[in-house]
Formats: structure tokens, sequence, C-alpha cells
């Protein structure tokens, strides 16, 4: 099964990065957090989505598992949302709303089991 993710290695910006998900509508998964501020300061709407991991200390093969395990399952819903994953869980903020003050919190102490491991 193959998901629309955007992939790059070389050095460009965040802002092309954003235009070629929203253009091929890809998926986005990163550890930076300026794409929150692109999506709700510069008015970027990436339909598929944006996984930011916003974890401290993890093996080299986590992240990985954690991408699975959210693009996966059937609970999560990462489309028109920035989803934050970070050690309280994982939170969504809808992307054409105005950001709001208290994101959405899917998962917490009642994570997916295979998530609990990384939170």
């Amino acid at each position: 099964m193959s998901y629309p993710l955007a992939w790059t290695i070389q050095a460009i910006l965040d802002s092309e990065i954003m235009k070629i998900a929203i253009n091929e509508k890809r998926i986005i998964m990163t550890f930076d957090r300026d794409y929150g501020e692109l999506i709700f300061r510069h008015n970027y709407k990436p339909e598929q989505g944006v996984i930011y991991l916003r974890l401290d200390k993890y093996q080299p093969h986590e992240p990985g598992l954690i991408i699975e395990e959210i693009i996966t399952n059937k609970e999560i819903d990462i489309t028109r949302t920035l989803t934050v994953v970070d050690k309280n869980g994982i939170r969504k903020e809808n992307i054409n709303k105005p950001k709001s003050r208290r994101p959405k919190q899917l998962f917490g102490e009642n994570s997916p089991n295979c998530l609990n491991r990384f939170l």
C-alpha cells in the first residue's frame, strides 16, 4: 500500500515543500515546527495534512513506526490538519479554521498501543 508523502532530501525552503505537497496532494511529515507557522500565519492549506513529530528522544526506526501507525489507523484522520505527536500524545488542529487555543486531543493516556512506547 502506498501513501502520498512529500519527500525531499534537497535543501529547499519549507514554503517550497509546502507548495509541492499542496500541488501534488501529498502528506508532509516533519520534525520542523515552521510548518505550523506556514499554515496558520501564511495561509498554506495542505489538503492531505502535515504530521509534526515533536519528539525529544527516539530510536532511528521509531519515527517510521509512528508515521505508519498514524496513516494506517482508521481512528486518525489527518486530512486538512496539522497533527502533532509529542510526549503528551497526538493532537490535531484543523487547518481550515482559525487556530484555536485548544487543539483537539486525540490520544494521550489512551494512545493506540503501538504509540504508547513513543509517548
